[in-house]
């Protein structure tokens, strides 16, 4: 009977040494599984944390030369390894990096833009320096006013008394000038489009002879790059994919809400932006027309751009438009008398920058943020006002806070991200 009990308790001994080995050997698998989870967990953030410190390494070394497209790897301060690629998009530029951290990795990109530094922290900022910047009716100017030698004065328009505000300080500059653009990054935009208009074998982009339309809950996702040789044309409720580039040998027609970030558009000719929410760059050589109660969301661009003297251009912000972002006029050929080569509308809103270097005509409309421009202009029969401005309004304090500009100016460098993000 003693033996008995003896088996049975060693049996239960043995059991007992069973379960507590079991255990044991569960609860290391589980610290096992649980570490080299804590480990990819942290292998993830430090490559996250690796792309990051690139992207910001890269600004720091760029200023304002980008190739238009380079690949390449970085070695950071502490030995980790990143893949990059630059990119000039439009007149931002685009950076691609890859972070590694043994097994894991992950992939930024960001938008990069100018931050406005000096002359372009302004409300108004004038080339034409021989003549008065004249303030009339009940035109309202707020920020720093930049002028040459003979600044500012206030006089009445057709008998009545000024009766607008005028707060800022005025610096006059002898034989004054303005800011020199980069030339030669607008007119690779055109080259690349005229060049690329010609291929029509490549297969990462989709090209036709014909008008290329868009219609309504149409996704634009199979190409990158979309090109007709004639008109493309975007209807209510189309939706392209982030970045996507449209190039028509003749115009782009916007028609209603159009769906899409960061895309470059490019009429050769024209653009026609109609009764349109959008977002997006926009460029042509002969005319932009924005369509009254359209509206560009930030970070929008409008460039007019034409090196030759054969031809003149316009760019017409419409009566109660509004453009989030910069508009950009830069012409060689002056446009005859009573044509201004930048034209905004009555009630039209431009939250952001503008930079035209031939005339501008302000309508009673609103600039929240910075005018530059050669000239002012205003014709009523039969007189030419040069350097008036009537019945506008330019507030500086109300620009969008740490506004990022286009890459477009060769005196300004300093670059900002305008937007991150994590590619899954």
């Amino acid at each position: 009977m003693k033996s008995k009990i003896e088996g049975f308790a060693l049996i239960g001994v043995l059991q007992f040494f069973v379960l507590i080995c079991l255990l044991i050997t569960g609860l290391l698998m589980i610290n096992s599984i649980r570490l080299r989870f804590i480990s990819r967990e942290k292998d993830k953030i430090q490559s996250r944390y690796n792309a990051e410190s690139a992207v910001n390494l890269l600004i720091d070394s760029l200023e304002t030369k980008v190739p238009n497209v380079s690949k390449s790897s970085l070695t950071l301060p502490w030995g980790d390894v990143c893949d990059y690629q630059l990119i000039n998009h439009g007149l931002f530029n685009k950076i691609i990096v890859t972070g590694y951290k043994n097994k894991s990795s992950s992939k930024l990109k960001a938008y990069l833009g100018i931050k406005p530094e000096g002359d372009l922290n302004s409300a108004i900022y004038i080339g034409d320096g021989s003549s008065f910047l004249t303030l009339s009716g009940t035109s309202v100017l707020k920020g720093p006013i930049i002028t040459g030698e003979r600044g500012y004065q206030i006089l009445p328009f057709k008998g009545k008394s000024f009766s607008g505000t005028i707060e800022g300080e005025n610096r006059k500059i002898p034989n004054i000038k303005l800011p020199e653009m980069n030339q030669k990054k607008i007119q690779d935009i055109f080259t690349y489009a005229e060049n690329i208009i010609k291929t029509k074998n490549d297969p990462e982009v989709f090209f036709s002879d014909k008008d290329i339309m868009f219609n309504k809950d149409q996704t634009i996702s199979k190409k990158n790059t979309y090109i007709s040789s004639k008109n493309i044309i975007f209807n209510e409720g189309s939706n392209y994919k982030e970045g996507c580039i449209f190039i028509a040998g003749e115009k782009i027609i916007l028609n209603g809400n159009i769906l899409g970030r960061y895309g470059i558009f490019i009429g050769l000719q024209n653009v026609e932006i109609n009764n349109s929410v959008c977002n997006g760059q926009f460029f042509a050589k002969r005319e932009i027309v924005l369509k009254k109660q359209s509206e560009l969301k930030y970070p929008s661009v409008i460039c007019l751009y034409n090196s030759l003297l054969d031809y003149s251009g316009q760019v017409v912000i419409q009566d109660s438009s509004i453009v989030e972002g910069t508009v950009i006029v830069s012409l060689e050929k002056e446009n005859d008398k009573h044509q201004p080569e930048l034209i905004l509308g009555k009630d039209s809103v431009i939250n952001g920058l503008i930079y035209n270097n031939k005339k501008t005509q302000l309508n009673d409309c609103m600039i929240n943020g910075t005018l530059i421009t050669n000239q002012l202009y205003f014709y009523i029969s039969p007189s030419h006002y040069i350097n008036w401005m009537i019945n506008s309004k330019i507030d500086f304090s109300q620009r969008r806070k740490n506004m990022i500009i286009p890459d477009f100016l060769t005196d300004y460098n300093k670059m900002e991200i305008l937007q991150i993000y994590e590619e899954k």
